[in-house]
Protein backbone atom coordinates (compact mmCIF):
# COMPACT_ATOMS: atom_id res chain seq x y z
CA UNK A 1 0.00 0.00 0.00
CA UNK A 2 2.82 2.77 0.85
CA UNK A 3 4.13 1.78 -2.92
CA UNK A 4 1.14 2.22 -4.75
CA UNK A 5 -0.06 5.53 -6.67
CA UNK A 6 -3.85 5.06 -5.98
CA UNK A 7 -5.30 2.84 -2.95
CA UNK A 8 -8.60 1.87 -3.49
CA UNK A 9 -10.63 1.78 0.14
CA UNK A 10 -13.76 0.41 -1.67
CA UNK A 11 -14.02 -2.24 -4.44
CA UNK A 12 -15.39 0.26 -7.50
CA UNK A 13 -13.02 1.04 -9.94
CA UNK A 14 -15.07 4.14 -10.54
CA UNK A 15 -12.86 5.72 -7.83
CA UNK A 16 -9.67 5.15 -9.74
CA UNK A 17 -11.44 7.14 -12.47
CA UNK A 18 -12.12 9.73 -9.81
CA UNK A 19 -8.67 9.94 -8.54
CA UNK A 20 -7.40 11.08 -12.01
CA UNK A 21 -10.16 13.14 -12.56
CA UNK A 22 -9.25 14.92 -9.25
CA UNK A 23 -5.28 14.73 -9.84
CA UNK A 24 -6.15 16.18 -13.66
CA UNK A 25 -8.45 19.13 -11.96
CA UNK A 26 -5.64 19.77 -9.38
CA UNK A 27 -2.79 20.12 -12.08
CA UNK A 28 -4.90 22.47 -14.01
CA UNK A 29 -5.56 24.61 -11.15
CA UNK A 30 -1.60 24.50 -10.41
CA UNK A 31 -1.00 25.89 -13.49
CA UNK A 32 -3.64 28.34 -13.21
CA UNK A 33 -2.25 29.41 -9.88
CA UNK A 34 1.48 29.62 -11.34
CA UNK A 35 0.17 31.65 -14.31
CA UNK A 36 -1.47 34.14 -12.13
CA UNK A 37 1.07 34.97 -9.76
CA UNK A 38 3.48 35.44 -12.59
CA UNK A 39 1.57 37.94 -14.26
CA UNK A 40 0.87 39.39 -11.02
CA UNK A 41 4.80 39.25 -10.33
CA UNK A 42 5.90 40.57 -13.53
CA UNK A 43 3.65 43.91 -13.39
CA UNK A 44 4.03 44.57 -10.01
CA UNK A 45 7.48 44.21 -9.05
CA UNK A 46 8.75 46.52 -11.17
CA UNK A 47 5.87 48.74 -10.08
CA UNK A 48 7.16 48.44 -5.81
CA UNK A 49 10.62 48.99 -7.55
CA UNK A 50 9.93 52.19 -8.98
CA UNK A 51 10.81 51.61 -12.63
CA UNK A 52 7.75 53.88 -13.24
CA UNK A 53 9.46 56.82 -11.04
CA UNK A 54 11.67 58.54 -13.58
CA UNK A 55 8.91 58.24 -15.99
CA UNK A 56 5.83 59.63 -14.32
CA UNK A 57 7.06 60.38 -11.06
CA UNK A 58 5.48 57.26 -9.55
CA UNK A 59 6.59 55.40 -7.07
CA UNK A 60 5.11 52.71 -4.12
CA UNK A 61 5.35 52.99 -0.67
CA UNK A 62 6.87 49.73 1.06
CA UNK A 63 4.06 49.06 2.72
CA UNK A 64 1.37 48.55 -0.03
CA UNK A 65 4.16 46.47 -1.93
CA UNK A 66 4.01 44.26 1.00
CA UNK A 67 0.29 44.60 0.88
CA UNK A 68 0.08 43.90 -2.56
CA UNK A 69 2.19 40.43 -2.22
CA UNK A 70 0.42 39.03 0.25
CA UNK A 71 -2.67 39.51 -1.89
CA UNK A 72 -0.71 37.79 -4.54
CA UNK A 73 -0.18 34.49 -2.00
CA UNK A 74 -4.00 34.90 -0.79
CA UNK A 75 -5.59 34.62 -4.07
CA UNK A 76 -3.59 31.90 -5.10
CA UNK A 77 -4.69 29.80 -1.82
CA UNK A 78 -8.17 31.18 -2.54
CA UNK A 79 -8.11 29.82 -6.00
CA UNK A 80 -6.65 26.33 -4.40
CA UNK A 81 -9.49 26.36 -2.16
CA UNK A 82 -11.93 26.44 -5.37
CA UNK A 83 -10.97 22.77 -5.50
CA UNK A 84 -13.31 21.76 -2.69
CA UNK A 85 -15.99 22.99 -4.53
CA UNK A 86 -15.37 20.46 -7.65
CA UNK A 87 -16.92 17.07 -7.66
CA UNK A 88 -15.47 14.67 -10.04
CA UNK A 89 -19.14 12.83 -10.08
CA UNK A 90 -20.58 15.54 -12.11
CA UNK A 91 -17.63 15.18 -14.77
CA UNK A 92 -18.37 11.53 -14.63
CA UNK A 93 -22.24 11.95 -14.97
CA UNK A 94 -21.41 14.97 -17.71
CA UNK A 95 -18.85 12.49 -19.40
CA UNK A 96 -21.13 9.85 -19.95
CA UNK A 97 -23.86 11.89 -21.43
CA UNK A 98 -21.83 13.49 -23.79
CA UNK A 99 -20.30 9.86 -24.58
CA UNK A 100 -24.12 8.88 -25.08
CA UNK A 101 -24.74 11.84 -27.43
CA UNK A 102 -21.73 10.89 -29.37
CA UNK A 103 -22.62 7.79 -30.41
CA UNK A 104 -26.33 8.36 -31.18
CA UNK A 105 -25.08 10.98 -33.46
CA UNK A 106 -22.49 8.65 -35.08
CA UNK A 107 -25.88 5.84 -34.98
CA UNK A 108 -27.76 8.42 -37.27
CA UNK A 109 -24.92 9.67 -39.07
CA UNK A 110 -24.54 5.59 -40.11
CA UNK A 111 -28.33 5.15 -40.57
CA UNK A 112 -28.33 8.11 -43.39
CA UNK A 113 -25.53 6.59 -44.88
Amino acid sequence: MSAAGIVLIKDNLIDVLKAILISKKSFQRIRINFAFAFIYNIILIPVAMGVFYPIKGFKMDPMFAAIAMAMSSISVVSSSLMLKLYNPNNALTSGNRRYRQSKTIKARQVAKN
